[in-house]
Order: C-alpha cells, then structure tokens, then sequence
C-alpha cells in the first residue's frame, strides 16, 4: 500500500466549509471521503478548513507572475501547500481538531 511505503503518518483533507464557519454539502462530503479514507488505511485524520485558500493560491500565483486562471493545476496545487502548512503549523502549536 502506498501510505506504507511513503510512510504516511496521518490523512489531510481539506473541509470546504462556508465564510461563517457552518459545514455545507461540499464539507459533508469531504468529511465522509476523509474517514471512510482513514477507515480503510488505518491512518489520523486531520480536517483543515479550506476556506479562502483558493483566494490566497491565486494572490500567491499572481505574485509570482503566473496567471490563475491560465493555470489551474497549478492553483490546485499551491491551494493544497496552504492545507498542509495548515496542518504543520497545528502540529507546533500542538492543536488538533480531529
């Protein structure tokens, strides 16, 4: 399996929750994706609200010289940079939501 093989310590999935914090479908579903996930691989699983991120991607990528929308894979991916530096920065603190 490959969280065996990478030496995944835990899961990270993002939670789309809405601007005044309440979970909607798109946070419900990510939610049951995330511990049906952790079910089958054993794993933690850590929820990080993703709110706003695409918004700060796409600053960063605009900072950067690199136009957003002509490059999405890549607002994808510094989106996701955001969720884990996220859940680094929790394990500093040392809090935890899930």
């Amino acid at each position: 399996m490959i969280v065996a093989r990478e030496e995944v310590g835990r899961l990270v999935v993002g939670e789309p929750r809405k601007l005044d914090g309440t979970l909607g479908s798109g946070a419900v579903r990510a939610r049951r994706f995330g511990e049906r996930l952790a079910e089958l691989t054993g794993l933690p699983l850590e929820l990080v609200d993703e709110a706003l991120t695409s918004v700060e991607a796409a600053e960063r990528l605009r900072a950067a010289g690199v136009d957003p929308r002509r490059h999405p894979e890549r607002l994808d991916a510094v989106a996701a940079q955001i969720l884990l530096q996220e859940a680094i920065d929790r394990d500093h603190r040392g809090d935890h939501n899930e």
